[in-house]
């Protein structure tokens, strides 16, 4: 159980069940003895970086899809046009 600022993270735990339920062996147990290390981000970079990836996170999935909007309307039009 890893405290870090007051917060109680289960990921280690979690993903050893879910390893147990997906594989169901009785090697799983050696999975269970492994030290799993949670890093923390770095703070300055990520005040440094926030609004690219959030620019990122937004614009590259609108424009892919008004990319497909104009290349269907443009075949569509092509088609349906005498």
């Amino acid at each position: 159980m890893n405290l870090t600022r007051g917060y109680v993270f289960a990921n280690k735990e979690f993903f050893t069940n879910c390893m147990e339920y997906l594989t169901n062996t009785s090697g799983i147990m050696e999975t269970r003895n492994r030290e799993v290390t949670l890093r923390l981000l770095d703070g300055e970079k990520v005040k440094q970086q926030r609004t690219k990836w959030q620019l990122l996170a937004f614009v590259v999935p609108v424009g892919l899809v008004l990319l497909f909007a104009m290349v269907f309307n443009f075949i569509r039009q092509r088609r349906f046009t005498a």
